[in-house]
């Protein structure tokens, strides 16, 4: 016999060394392992008593990993937590720096004249104040503006279809997956040829912020700045760029967007269409912004990013820790059917004799369940008697009489 969790853990280890891989049956979307690959399949039989030994081990050594993994995450979870807490601290101005006497009503007059100027005729330019509703208060000197009224241009991406790259001047084309945790990842980019029409159109500058307009609804609403050093570089048709009149940092409108108070506006807008929650430019331009003036946006940001810097290193350090756990474990694994992981004992039963009866048990029951199948299945002469059986005498028609009594009545 063998011990069903041994088994269960081999073929899990089996699974995460890239075994079953090989033996795929592709579909056209999902992959299989036939019965037959996985009985063909080649496994270590120890001793039953040392299989035993080993499972209990393993049980507790990975319980030991477990409970550290454990800690180690709620490391990264509760510095997501008081990341936004921080974030909804210093845009509702609770972190303003003592002597703050700034008024932003002259820096906005400047900004309106901007946006006049430049995008006046824009729908989304002409609402300034948006709907008090949800708006929470802000320090003296602040003002709430729609995010639509601090912006030169908003405008969606390219619709073309995008390619691994092929040309070294070749541009990348953000998608809505490269937005992560409020920043661009840069890992996975699809390209556009240089000469392409929409690369003139939808080029990024310094500064700009997309915006993910469509997405599962804990995702849409996502945003990030994009910057020039990371290249040049166009964004895709799922995604929404703003464009901010001089002074209106932004980071500052990203790290609002981000922030719990930014994640309730947009699901208060968002809608939900095949699957997919979107939210429009229109509605996205009439998302309140806090604005402080300039000189505290830098201020409030600098105090973003120095806790961004104190929560980051810790939470890399517990990450990489969860990863050298997981890849332990493998050790762990591969250790012990090596058979280097519990003391072999001599006084246990052989695998051999272990492997001997269970084949013994196999041919002892093999005729057995033939037998079974046998008589499960109908009999090929059966069958054709049944087949050939003369069909039943027809009923005679009625007599006359019987047929001129039926007319009678």
């Amino acid at each position: 016999m063998l011990d069903g969790k041994f088994l269960a853990v081999q073929l899990h280890f089996l699974w995460s060394t890239n075994y079953f891989r090989s033996v795929l049956n592709n579909h056209v979307n999902q992959a299989s392992v036939s019965r037959k690959r996985l009985l063909e399949t080649s496994i270590v039989v120890p001793p039953i008593a040392e299989q035993l030994r080993i499972v209990e081990a393993l049980e507790e050594k990975f319980s030991r990993l477990d409970a550290a993994s454990a800690v180690l995450n709620m490391v990264g979870s509760k510095g997501f937590a008081l990341r936004k807490r921080m974030v909804s601290a210093v845009i509702g101005g609770q972190r303003r720096t003592a002597g703050s006497e700034d008024d932003v009503t002259q820096f906005l007059s400047q900004v309106d004249k901007q946006v006049a100027r430049v995008a006046g005729k824009k729908r989304w330019a002409q609402v300034r104040n948006p709907e008090a509703t949800g708006l929470y208060g802000i320090p003296p000197g602040w003002s709430w503006r729609t995010l639509g009224s601090l912006c030169l241009d908003i405008q969606y991406g390219t619709s073309a279809k995008t390619s691994p790259k092929v040309n070294a001047d070749d541009v990348p084309v953000i998608r809505m997956g490269n937005i992560q945790g409020g920043e661009l990842d840069l890992e996975d980019l699809k390209f556009l040829p240089v000469n392409h029409a929409d690369v003139e159109k939808c080029i990024l500058r310094d500064g700009d912020l997309l915006f993910n307009r469509t997405n599962s609804a804990e995702l849409v609403g996502k945003s990030a700045v994009f910057r020039v050093k990371m290249g040049p570089a166009v964004y895709a048709s799922y995604l929404i760029r703003c464009r901010f009149a001089d002074g209106i940092d932004p980071d500052w409108v990203n790290a609002v967007v981000n922030s719990n108070f930014g994640r309730r506006y947009i699901a208060s807008v968002v809608t939900q269409q095949v699957g997919q929650a979107n939210v429009n430019s229109a509605k996205m331009a009439l998302m309140p912004i806090p604005v402080p003036p300039p000189a505290e946006q830098r201020e409030a940001l600098k105090v973003l990013r120095d806790w961004e810097s104190a929560l980051t290193h810790p939470q890399l350090a517990a990450a990489a820790a969860v990863k050298r756990a997981e890849g332990l474990k493998s050790a762990i694994l591969r250790k012990a059917f090596n058979g280097d992981l519990v003391p072999q004992n001599r006084s246990d039963e052989p695998a051999a004799t272990l492997l001997a009866r269970i084949t013994a048990e196999r041919e002892a029951t093999t005729p057995v369940r033939k037998a079974a199948k046998r008589a499960a299945r109908p009999r090929k002469a059966t069958a054709a008697a049944a087949a050939t059986k003369a069909a039943p005498a027809p009923t005679p028609a009625p007599s006359a009489s019987v047929q001129q009594e039926l007319f009678d009545q």
